[in-house]
């Protein structure tokens, strides 16, 4: 078992750790997952007051496409300069 105390920064297992997204469009939507990079939150004893967590956008997947030619058209979509453009802003 963990203590936890009043002002504990408490750091995320990205390696256990898993974030799930939904993007929703009026016709339809898509959704997938994505890697953190690292992460922190605060908590002072009742709430978290603080943090800062990072996400991988390079990792970015579609889950819910299944023809691997249009599974791979959104994911390149998603990273390009139009949308995340992950090449300038991986994180």
């Amino acid at each position: 078992m963990t203590l936890i105390t009043a002002n504990d920064t408490l750091f995320v297992d990205i390696e256990n750790s898993d974030i799930d997204w939904i993007g929703r469009k009026v016709t339809g939507e898509h959704s997938g997952t994505l890697n953190l990079s690292d992460g922190f939150v605060i908590w002072n004893g009742k709430s978290i007051t603080g943090g800062k967590i990072t996400f991988d956008m390079t990792s970015i997947q579609n889950t819910d496409i299944e023809s691997p030619e249009w599974k791979q058209k959104l994911e390149d979509h998603l990273k390009a300069e139009d949308f995340f453009h992950t090449d300038s802003f991986p994180h």
